[in-house]
């Protein structure tokens, strides 16, 4: 029995078993930081934690590749460092992610730096603006945050950056020069899940503590923040001023292929 995680017997998989622990401490962990405070600052504190403990069960994950390939019969990711053909598609996450971007940008763009990048966020906005009134993930522009084959804000980039993952190099180039659909390759799924699990967890506890948690373009929500930072506090307080960044969710990974 395999399910489309394309693992034998998920249901008692000691990892399965283990992931579904990290989305359990991840909504404990957020839920109880929500309570006490509904800030940025702790929802930044939060993103951090957990992108600490994804990355570390990612190394753990990639010291034993052999399991998670050979032993379950799937191929293992090709992603290297460099490898640029996934920063071609629309740029998705929650706007949590959003102020943690805006917040970082802050603290670490001089300010004609700032002025750089917001010339830019207004252009691909403009070149953006064809596609949000057909099929936004459709969209083949280039990720504001590529730089010399290089992501500029990897520590801190969003959850659905961290899990992605691709086995099939041909097939990443094919879709980066498709524009005709959303973005779509074969992927491990094992590799995807510590990501997965705990972003799941900790966007839960967002949502019910009141927190909007649907899936935006990051870089339209970035814009109309940094155009209007009253945005910030609206939102914290339960309002939804991101609405016209959203996008409809849609996942890039197919179903894995074998071995």
């Amino acid at each position: 029995m395999s399910n489309t995680f394309g693992l034998p017997n998920p249901t008692n998989d000691p990892f399965i078993q283990h992931v579904n622990g990290l989305q359990r401490f991840a909504y404990s962990y957020a839920e109880d930081k929500l309570k006490r405070e509904k800030s940025t600052p702790a929802l930044r504190s939060i993103i951090r934690k957990m992108d600490i403990i994804a990355a570390s069960e990612s190394k753990k994950m990639w010291a034993n590749l052999e399991h998670f390939t050979t032993d379950y019969g799937l191929l293992p990711p090709v992603c290297v460092e460099g490898c640029e053909h996934c920063y071609y598609q629309v740029l998705g996450g929650i706007v949590a992610e959003v102020l943690n971007i805006a917040a970082y940008l802050k603290e670490t763009y001089a300010a004609e730096q700032m002025v750089a990048f917001r010339e830019r966020l207004d252009a691909y906005v403009e070149a953006s603006a064809p596609y949000r009134e057909t099929e936004i993930h459709n969209m083949r522009l280039p990720c504001l945050f590529l730089e010399d084959h290089r992501c500029t804000i990897y520590d801190i980039r969003p959850n659905a950056c961290q899990w992605f993952n691709s086995t099939n190099l041909a097939n990443c180039i094919a879709e980066r020069n498709n524009p005709t659909r959303p973005f779509l390759v074969p992927g491990n799924f094992p590799f995807t899940l510590p990501y997965g699990s705990l972003g799941w967890g900790y966007t839960a506890a967002m949502e019910h503590q009141g927190l909007d948690c649907s899936n935006v373009d990051v870089l339209y929500a970035l814009k109309m923040l940094l155009d209007n930072p009253d945005l910030e506090a609206e939102y914290l307080a339960g309002g939804d001023p991101f609405a016209a960044a959203k996008v409809e969710a849609v996942g890039s990974i197919t179903a894995p292929e074998r071995r």
